[in-house]
């Protein structure tokens, strides 16, 4: 799914978002996690990817980013358990 902010209706938000941690960002940030940072191949990768802590801290980091804090006070999970999948049952 792929958006054009020039051609598309996005919120302030969804531009806020954007500004703050959009693709390059993201990118950037992978590049900690080892086994997170090689673009995925397959869906399987893919959802390794996107269910993993390092990305579920993406997202927190981001919500607090855009409330306008600096997200200190959130620690990263540790470069060798960042691929770890996140227990959905758990919030």
């Amino acid at each position: 799914f792929v958006r054009s902010t020039t051609m598309d209706l996005w919120s302030t938000e969804q531009l806020r978002r954007m500004q703050l941690g959009g693709t390059q960002q993201f990118h950037e940030f992978l590049k900690l996690y080892p086994r997170l940072c090689t673009p995925p191949r397959t869906m399987d990768e893919l959802s390794v990817r996107y269910r993993s802590h390092a990305a579920a801290h993406y997202r927190r980091l981001l919500d607090i980013r855009c409330d306008g804090a600096d997200g200190a006070e959130i620690r990263a999970p540790s470069p060798d358990r960042g691929h770890d999948p996140v227990d959905e049952h758990v919030q």
